[in-house]
């Protein structure tokens, strides 16, 4: 994937190259909402999936950071239990970018995806997951 060239360098293709090797191989399962089936409308829309490797590290907030089930991450509360994890923007396929309710797996876990920031030049992704 190509990052944005900020200020002329290739920062997301510089940290992919060094850093790959040293993070965990991952999956970023793309969900796309589809329609309704006419004959079933209570069945709610359907979805497809696609998965894309990468590669990426899960973490966990600070358990001291919690007050009364919450703490504040990055000007939001986010629940007691919640796990981040970050992905390196060019080991996704050119054009890939994680969302909120995608899917994130990595060791053999798969967490839903609620929240997702990004650097200027798309050379990290960070997530705020939830369990699926």
């Amino acid at each position: 994937m190509a990052g944005n060239n900020l200020f002329g360098a290739d920062i997301a293709g510089q940290l992919n190259k060094a850093m790959a090797a040293s993070f965990l191989p991952c999956v970023l399962i793309k969900v796309t909402e589809g329609g309704r089936d006419a004959a079933n409308p209570a069945a709610g829309k359907s979805t497809s999936e696609a998965s894309h490797s990468c590669r990426g590290f899960l973490d966990k907030y600070q358990a001291g950071q919690f007050r009364q089930g919450f703490t504040e991450a990055g000007g939001t509360l986010v629940k007691e239990g919640t796990r981040k994890a970050l992905i390196l923007g060019n080991s996704l396929p050119n054009g890939i970018v994680p969302e909120p309710q995608d899917k994130f797996t990595v060791e053999g876990t798969t967490f839903i995806i609620v929240n997702v920031t990004r650097d200027p030049d798309k050379a990290t992704y960070e997530m705020e997951l939830k369990g699926s």
